[in-house]
Parts: C-alpha cells; sequence; structure tokens
C-alpha cells in the first residue's frame, strides 16, 4: 500500500493547525489511527460484511466513537434514517463527520444545513442519510464537517498513478448517474445537458483547461472502449463499486479513489477525536468495513454494535 502522499500530510496538518488551536491538555492521550492498517474493499469483504445497517460504539478513556454505518437511502422510513436518529437520541455527541462534502468546505457549511432543511419531505429525502443526520446535529447545536477529500486533491493523487483526464471524469459521471436516478433528477434516458454541465464543472475543478475537457462524446467513447456498452441512465452502483484487483475498468479506479478517500478521512476522525473527544461519523457501511482494524488498533473494538429490532 503506498505512503501517503506530501499532498494528504499537507491537508491533514492544516486541520491539526485550524482545529488543535486552544485545546487544552487532555488527561488521555487521543487515539492515533493508523493509515497502514486500513484494508482495500474486496469481494470476500463484502461477503463478511454485515447486511444491515448498524451503529458501532467504541470508546477508550475519555474518548468515544458513534459510528452509523449506512446504506445510501433517501426512504425516511429506512433503517439507515431510523438509526441515524436513534444515534442523536441514545448519544449526545459533540461533533459530526458526515461522507458527501469535501472538509476543505469548513466547519458546519450553511449552504449545506438549508439545502439539507429543504430536502427533507415525508416521504422521501433528498440529500439521504447525511441531510437527517445534519438536522439532527443542528437541532442540538452540535457542529460538522464532511469528511471527504477535496477533489482536486483526489485528482492529483490518481494523475500520479497514471489515470488519464478520460479515466477520472468518465468514473466521476458513471459514479454520479445512479445518484441522480436515485434522488429522482434523471427520468427516462441519459440526456446531453446535465452530464454536459457535470463534465464541465469538473474540469473547472480539476484546473483542465477548457480547450482539453473531455466532451460528452468523448466520455460516451471512453465508456464504450472500457466496458463494451453504452453510457445511459441504466448503469447501476455495481460499475463504480471500489473492488481491488476487479478487471472491471470503473471498479479498479474506484478502489484507487476509496483508498484516498479512507485514508483522508481516518486522519480527519483523529483529528476530531482529539479535539472533540465524542464524535460521530454517519458514512457508508463499506467505508467501516475498510477502516474497522484502524479504528481497533486505535481506539479498541466496539464496546456495542446497534441494529434495529425487527417487527
Amino acid at each position: 500500500m503506498r505512503a501517503r502522499s506530501s499532498g494528504f500530510f499537507s491537508l491533514t496538518m492544516v486541520f491539526l493547525s485550524n482545529y488543535f488551536s486552544g485545546c487544552v491538555s487532555l488527561s488521555h492521550s487521543p487515539p492515533r489511527l493508523d493509515p497502514g492498517l486500513i484494508r482495500p474493499w474486496t469481494t470476500e469483504l463484502g461477503e463478511v460484511s454485515p447486511r444491515r445497517p448498524f451503529i458501532a460504539h467504541h470508546k477508550k478513556g475519555s474518548y468515544e466513537l458513534i459510528y452509523v454505518a449506512a446504506h445510501h437511502e433517501n426512504d425516511p422510513k429506512s433503517e439507515t434514517h431510523q438509526l441515524v436518529n436513534e444515534a442523536f437520541s441514545r448519544f449526545r455527541p459533540a461533533f459530526l463527520i458526515i461522507e458527501p462534502i469535501p472538509a476543505s468546505e469548513g466547519m458546519s457549511p450553511q449552504w449545506f444545513v438549508a439545502e439539507s432543511l429543504k430536502g427533507i419531505k415525508n416521504d422521501f429525502v433528498v440529500g439521504g442519510e447525511s441531510a437527517v443526520a445534519v438536522a439532527r446535529a443542528t437541532e442540538q447545536n452540535i457542529g460538522f464537517i464532511g469528511g471527504e477529500i477535496d477533489d482536486r486533491e483526489t485528482y492529483r493523487e490518481l494523475k500520479q498513478q497514471s489515470f488519464t483526464d478520460e479515466d477520472i471524469l468518465g468514473f466521476y459521471l458513471v459514479r454520479q448517474i445512479p445518484q441522480w436516478v436515485r434522488q429522482r433528477e434523471m427520468n427516462g434516458e441519459l440526456d446531453d445537458s446535465r452530464p454536459t454541465s457535470f463534465l464541465k464543472h469538473y474540469c473547472r475543478t480539476f484546473h483542465i483547461e477548457e480547450a482539453r475537457c473531455p466532451s460528452l462524446s468523448r466520455i460516451r467513447s471512453w465508456y464504450k472502449s472500457k466496458s463494451g456498452k453504452d453510457l445511459s441512465s441504466k448503469i447501476t452502483t455495481e460499475e463504480s463499486a471500489p473492488i481491488f484487483g476487479s478487471n472491471v475498468f470503473t471498479q479498479k479506479i474506484s478502489s484507487a479513489i476509496g483508498i484516498i478517500r479512507d485514508r483522508f478521512t481516518l486522519g480527519l476522525i483523529e483529528a476530531m477525536l482529539s479535539k472533540h473527544r465524542f464524535v460521530t461519523v454517519v458514512y457508508g457501511a463499506s467505508h467501516y468495513s475498510t477502516l474497522k482494524p484502524a479504528i481497533e488498533a486505535g481506539i479498541g473494538k466496539a464496546k456495542e454494535t446497534l441494529t434495529l429490532q425487527k417487527r
């Protein structure tokens, strides 16, 4: 496994500098979470991972970690959404880390609070479990931060691994299409307008010059060459699963991104535990499986694991 890049260290040091300033000395040493213990997601790991969402409660000295291992869902009656509500009812965390936004957005970005609250309906939650978590945290005056590495840093690390602009942008689009469908933002066939805007946005994000920004036509050709299929709204989440050692190209790049993301998120969990002592993480269950050895080595095995009682 590659050592963390200098970019990762510089980003982590920014967080340590920003968030540790003013902290008092603690009676217990903060947990140290070793990124070398992160394991890649594999088919075998998936087979032994829990099938249902759950809450893992870790505690070491005065430090506590509540990890809501979520299934990405938009139904407010789903097990995941009920577990998020249970986590905030049963525990009183001092801080929250959520999945969908980068940490570079800063502490408790108000635009995300507004979008989260606006998207919560009786029968559908646009922002999924993260929106529910932010709503509960806002009610309890708990701060939060996105747990994701910045897209520009992800792009830089992928380029170092010899992935091309088409590979990266094509994968981002393949990963996004099922989310558009799940959030009811796309119905029927894949039109050109939304994907084209998406590609242009990420070209700007990655600082790819406009003249070099791959067109949707080029990405369609790229996808056909890599998968043998036409790009369409029928793409499933399985195509962007981060399966280590897979022969499916989009899964190969997803695996590389998964390791980059997990290293960053683990470093952020460590930093936030050191500052706030009691942290809730609402993230995909697969990330708990890959991070679990590092979490257990640093803060101990879960003292309890909670699931919803089936009726």
